[in-house]
This record gives C-alpha cells, sequence and structure tokens, in this order.
C-alpha cells in the first residue's frame, strides 16, 4: 500500500496541471465550450464527494471551481451541485472555497447559502472568540466577506452590503488595535488586491465606487500600520488599473448606501 501523502499527491498532480490549463486559457481569453464545460463540470462533482480530500487538492480545487464557475453563470448553466456542496462544508473549507467564487452568482445560487448562516460563518470568523485564534481563518472569513459584499451589491441588497462593510472595517479595526495583528490585516488586504484584481474587468460602476470607499475607509482606521496602509492603498491602485469603465458610476446606488446609515 502506498502512503496517504503519496497516494494525494498523486491525485493533486492532473488537479494542478487542470489548474494551469485553465489559467493559460483564461490569459488568453480563451472560453470553454459548452460541452466542455459540461464534462469539467461532471468531473468536478466526483471531485467535490470525494472524502479524502487533503487541504492541498481542495484549494486546487476551489481555484478550479472560480475559474470554470464564471462561465457556467454566464451561459446560465446551473450548477446546484456546488452550492449544495458548499453549504455541506465545515466553516473554514465553506469560507475558502466561496472566497474564490467569482462575482457573477445569481440570487438562486445565493440563497442557500444565506439561508444556511454563510453571513453568521464569516462573522464568525471576523471575530472569533477563541483563545487560539486562527490568523488564517481571519484571512479566509475577510475574503469571504468581502465576496459576499460584491454579490450582494451586485443583487442589491443595500441592507445586507452595509452589514459587511461594518463587519469588515470594526474587524480590521479589533485586529489592529486589541489584537495587535496588523501583519495578518496586511497579508488579509493583499488577497483582497488579489481578489480585485481578478473581478475588476466585471465590475460596474457600483462595485468600483463601493470597493473604492472601502478601500478608503480601511486606509483611514486608527493604528493601521504603514505598511499595511500600502497595502490597503493598493486595492485601489489595482482597480484603477482594471476596471474597464463597467456602465458608468451609479453612484445614486453608493450614496443611498450611505446615506442609510449617515448621521
Amino acid at each position: 500500500m502506498f502512503p496517504s501523502s503519496y497516494r494525494s499527491g498523486l491525485r493533486s498532480y492532473p488537479l494542478e496541471l487542470l489548474t494551469t490549463l485553465l489559467i493559460d486559457l483564461d490569459e488568453s481569453n480563451v472560453a470553454l465550450k459548452t460541452e466542455a464545460l459540461n464534462d469539467v463540470k461532471e468531473h468536478l462533482n466526483a471531485c467535490l464527494v470525494r472524502q479524502e480530500t487533503s487541504d492541498r487538492e481542495f484549494k486546487l480545487l476551489s481555484r478550479i471551481v472560480s475559474r470554470v464557475s464564471v462561465d457556467f453563470f454566464i451561459e446560465s448553466i446551473p450548477w446546484e451541485e456546488l452550492s449544495s456542496f458548499i453549504v455541506s462544508l465545515n466553516d473554514k473549507k465553506m469560507l475558502l472555497m466561496f472566497g474564490e467564487l467569482p462575482t457573477v452568482l445569481d440570487e438562486g445560487f445565493l440563497k442557500p447559502l444565506l439561508e444556511k448562516d454563510l453571513a453568521f460563518k464569516i462573522v464568525k470568523g471576523l471575530f472569533h472568540q477563541n483563545r487560539d485564534f486562527d490568523d488564517e481563518e481571519w484571512c479566509l472569513a475577510l475574503e469571504a466577506g468581502f465576496n459576499l459584499m460584491l454579490q450582494l451589491i451586485n443583487l442589491e441588497r443595500k441592507d445586507l452590503v452595509w452589514d459587511s462593510v461594518y463587519a469588515i472595517v470594526s474587524s480590521v479595526w479589533e485586529m489592529v488595535n486589541v489584537r495587535k495583528r496588523d501583519m495578518v490585516v496586511r497579508k488579509g488586504l493583499l488577497r483582497l488586491v488579489r481578489k480585485v484584481r481578478s473581478e475588476a474587468l466585471r465590475f460596474r460602476g457600483r462595485e468600483y465606487e463601493f470597493v473604492s470607499r472601502l478601500a478608503l475607509m480601511i486606509k483611514r482606521i486608527d493604528g493601521l500600520g504603514d505598511d499595511t496602509k500600502i497595502a490597503a492603498k493598493m486595492i485601489h491602485e489595482v482597480l484603477d488599473r482594471y476596471y474597464m469603465g463597467g456602465t458608468g458610476l451609479d453612484s445614486g446606488f453608493v450614496q443611498g448606501l450611505i446615506g442609510m446609515h449617515s448621521a
């Protein structure tokens, strides 16, 4: 019998090859045909239900799911199995996979995740009360919370958007000023930079305006280290570099969002 680590390596290799292939296709602006998407979906569904999946394999699967799901949602191809799989995960894996998903989810896909307390699990990760605080889980919660905000902006759920904003900004303040984890915050913000870089091409005016303002709010938090302020600034810089204009700035949505909770 081969050791489990060896078997895991054998399983990871084709996933790494597929990840590389999808990256190459993405950078070449080549979309998968519907027939190919259905084949990939069938194989991914089989991978998702495996009981023995290493952390490395799960991260690779999450990246693959992220890349192919863009085409699924753009082509309006349903993927109920993915939504069901995500809600079955433990908190940490749910945050990881959701944080990797693109900002093109429809309400039908997002609804069961919200019904299974996705938002609560994000807040729980951002304000972890256990003595053994998990820095990685905080970063995953930050990514997932940021992604959820983008999804909710797309669905025009102003009330829930504000809840997400408040949770993220409050958590960053607590991490810096109470937990003294400025370096962890910087690590998390750099992940948001990566997220913005991959998603900004699909942003419309309201997503642009919102992300820009959120980055400014974080940058202005008292106690933030200089390097961490630079990371917050990078969010805005990358946003400006990759944003293609969308449908024009939807300042009315953002102003309405701010007006709901000002004064």
